[in-house]
C-alpha cells in the first residue's frame, strides 16, 4: 500500500543577499513565516542563512539552513540544498536590461532537497 501525504503551506522570506564582487558566490541571510494548512494548521515563523554560487546570472546552486518556530508544533532546524533558476522582471517604464544598472523584481524558482 502506497501512502501520499500532502501537505499546503504558504510562507515567504525577506532575504538580504551580499554578492562578493564577480566571483558569483553571495552569503544571505533571511526570515519570514507562513501558514500551514495541513496535516495540522499552525503558523510559523522562520530565520536562518546560507551560501549561493551563480554560474551565469541566472542559474546557480544554494546551500541553508534555518531554524523554524511553530505555534503548535515543536521548534526544528532544516537545512536545504539544491539549484536556483532566476527570472529578471522587468517593468514596462524601465529601460533594457543591463548588468550593473538593474531594474525590476527578481523572481527565482528553487528545485530543492529537503532534509529535516
Amino acid at each position: 500500500m502506497i501512502s501520499i501525504t500532502s501537505w499546503i503551506i504558504t510562507s515567504g522570506s525577506l532575504i538580504f543577499r551580499l554578492p562578493i564582487g564577480e566571483t558569483g558566490l553571495a552569503p544571505y541571510a533571511f526570515c519570514g513565516g507562513g501558514y500551514q494548512f495541513d496535516p495540522v494548521d499552525t503558523s510559523f515563523l522562520h530565520a536562518g542563512a546560507g551560501l549561493e554560487y551563480r554560474f551565469t546570472h541566472n542559474v546557480g546552486i544554494f546551500v541553508d539552513g534555518r531554524w523554524v518556530w511553530s505555534d503548535r508544533d515543536r521548534n526544528y532546524g532544516l537545512a536545504r540544498a539544491g539549484f536556483r533558476f532566476c527570472v529578471l522582471i522587468l517593468p514596462k517604464s524601465s529601460k533594457p536590461y543591463r548588468h550593473k544598472n538593474r531594474r525590476g523584481f527578481l523572481v527565482c524558482w528553487i528545485t530543492e532537497k529537503l532534509r529535516k
